[in-house]
């Protein structure tokens, strides 16, 4: 007979390999669950990821808007005040003008209501007073010039201020005259009794 020695050659005795004992199917189905929600878990990262990077993409590029839109605004603005001054400029040529012809329109008024026989020695305007100085033929023509001046819309409060005896000329006594009046430089209109003013 034959002897087959199964004993290694170490003289330890070997041990019998077990045979694998099976996997749980509770420990399969929760490898299966992991796999599957790590899976998930890494498509919603990229998948946010890329969600938030186009995010960022966009706010720079409305960053970028809201900054040219700021620039324009200013531009804008700049306009605004550009062409408030030159209303305002435009405004104050208007009042010059106005203020210039108003001595031509007074002098023209005040041709207007003298009488005859009165003169200018001195006109002073200073703002919408006026003040006048002359010579008349007789007190007669002044109280008839002072009346024309009560009467018109171009003047108001007219007071006359002193009417003295003045100097003779080749033997006619004259009076010397002056009178203080307010200008109405909203009325461009002549009143009809500036016409009939002149005797």
């Amino acid at each position: 007979m034959i002897k087959i020695n199964l004993l290694p050659l170490d003289g330890k005795a070997r041990r019998r390999k077990k045979a694998a004992a099976p996997v749980p199917m509770t420990l399969v189905l929760l490898i299966v669950v992991f796999l599957v929600s790590s899976g998930a878990a890494l498509y919603t990262y990229f998948y946010l990821s890329g969600k938030v990077t186009k995010m960022k993409k966009d706010k720079a590029h409305k960053d970028i808007l809201l900054k040219d839109l700021n620039d324009k605004l200013g531009e804008v603005k700049k306009l605004g005040e550009k062409q408030k001054k030159i209303e305002d400029n435009i405004k104050v040529l208007g009042q010059l003008t106005a203020a210039q012809s108003l001595p031509v329109k007074v002098l023209d008024d005040l041709c207007k209501l003298l009488p005859e026989n009165v003169w200018f020695t001195k006109l002073d305007i200073s703002g919408n007073l006026l003040k006048i100085e002359g010579k008349a033929l007789s007190n007669d023509d002044v109280v008839i010039f002072v009346e024309n001046l009560k009467q018109s819309s171009r003047f108001k409060d007219t007071v006359l201020r002193r009417a003295v005896l003045g100097s003779t000329v080749e033997g006619i006594n004259s009076v010397d005259f002056a009178i203080d009046t307010t200008i109405n430089p909203d009325e461009p209109k002549t009143d009809a009794t500036q016409g009939a003013g002149k005797q």
